[in-house]
């Protein structure tokens, strides 16, 4: 590390230096130079350097040929990330113990509390915010109090899901009967409906095709479509899964919903628990035969 910061200090005053010469109209020969100039992000490194400190693009090398590396393994790492993740949710948190001390979502699923921020109690959420799309695509705070996991989630004042409170909000009727009916209107703003609450059966909604579109163009419900699959299966609905996955699978191949071909793939698939039913999902995404 030391090295490291020495070299970059040194190549920083090369910039000086080559600023200086550059204002007086002289320039380092080949033959005397000392350093060389990165072509992806121009930093000025020590010339025996075989890679830029500062991006880590190859001495001499192409910077469209850099880009296409750097975007590789980025994408690597997200999906190995991605990989570990779910790895984690369909084993079931290996080593996380419950907080019995946490208990916000029992509380808010039992009405004593508001979701924060800028939230409210489920009930009102559920009777005056179903069907007001705008509230819904804009509020960024609910979905984590009406699909808790047991991760950490974006919203700071909300806390990730006690195995505890999964079990209580599921042995309670009416906090268990808000869960379906808060899945119910996230499936409205999708643009679908749930047919049959045993089986899990989903199919379209009227104004499917509006609501298509805003799903097809904001990646935030990606991410939220991620939560609720993963939420599902804490709260014993895990025969609802493959329902969404299927209606979501059955709309990319209609084409309206070609943009959420790289989650189903690597995102919401993955966290099914059955094998069998992640085979027959990507059966179904790769040559459209029906679930």
């Amino acid at each position: 590390l030391f090295h490291k910061h020495k070299l970059m200090s040194g190549a920083s005053s090369r910039v000086e230096e080559e600023k200086r010469e550059s204002k007086s109209g002289a320039s380092p020969s080949p033959a005397t130079a000392t350093y060389w100039t990165c072509s992806m992000c121009t930093f000025v490194n020590e010339l025996q350097a075989e890679s830029c400190m500062m991006c880590g693009a190859g001495a001499g090398s192409d910077p469209e040929v850099e880009r296409k590396r750097i975007r590789k393994n980025l994408k690597r790492q997200f999906s190995d990330r991605a990989s570990n993740d779910v790895k984690r949710y369909r084993e079931g948190y290996p080593g996380q113990k419950d907080n019995k001390d946490m208990n916000l979502n029992l509380r808010f699923y039992t009405n004593q509390i508001q979701s924060r921020p800028k939230g409210d109690y489920i009930e009102n959420i559920l009777s005056d915010w179903y069907g007001d799309y705008e509230k819904l695509e804009q509020h960024h705070g609910y979905i984590q109090w009406l699909f808790p996991i047991r991760e950490k989630g974006m919203n700071s004042k909300s806390q990730p899901l006690q195995r505890f409170e999964a079990r209580a909000i599921c042995r309670d009727p009416l906090a268990f009967q808000r869960f379906k009916r808060a899945y119910r209107m996230m499936l409205d703003f999708y643009g679908m409906q749930l047919i049959d609450e045993a089986t899990g059966h989903i199919e379209r909604q009227n104004n499917y095709m509006e609501r298509y579109v805003n799903l097809a163009e904001s990646g935030h419900n990606w991410l939220r479509i991620t939560r609720i699959l993963k939420s599902l299966g804490e709260f014993e609905l895990e025969h609802y899964k493959i329902h969404l996955i299927s209606i979501i699978i059955q709309e990319f191949h209609s084409g309206f919903l070609k943009a959420c071909g790289s989650s189903i793939k690597q995102y919401w698939i993955p966290v099914v628990k059955s094998q069998y039913q992640r085979l027959l999902a990507y059966n179904y995404l790769k040559d459209g035969r029906q679930i």
